[in-house]
């Protein structure tokens, strides 16, 4: 299982604004959760259930199954992309 920090960490360098292994800053760890809360929600609202339970701080486990964390990270990339100034792939969408 992955914890938040891993996902987050991951997004944000597929939109090359941080490699993997650097810190986040607690703002930007803030806006990445709330990303990340608000998106595995309309994603759960929309019928795609995979057991995912709100995260409140980096340190939380992703509660998801292993083959579920590619997209999540692909998709947070992209909602975070504007926020970050990141560059968003083609490839992402």
């Amino acid at each position: 299982m992955a914890t938040t920090s891993e996902v987050v960490l991951r997004a944000l360098s597929l939109i090359l604004v941080r490699a993997s292994e650097s810190s986040i800053q607690a703002d930007e760890a803030k806006s990445a959760i709330i990303a990340l809360n608000r998106m595995m929600a309309s994603w759960e609202g929309a019928g795609i259930a995979l057991g995912f339970t709100q995260v409140s701080s980096l340190g939380d486990l992703i509660t998801v199954p292993e083959y579920a964390l590619d997209g999540i990270e692909n998709n947070l990339a992209v909602r975070l992309g504007p926020e970050f100034g990141g560059v968003v792939s083609p490839l992402l969408d």
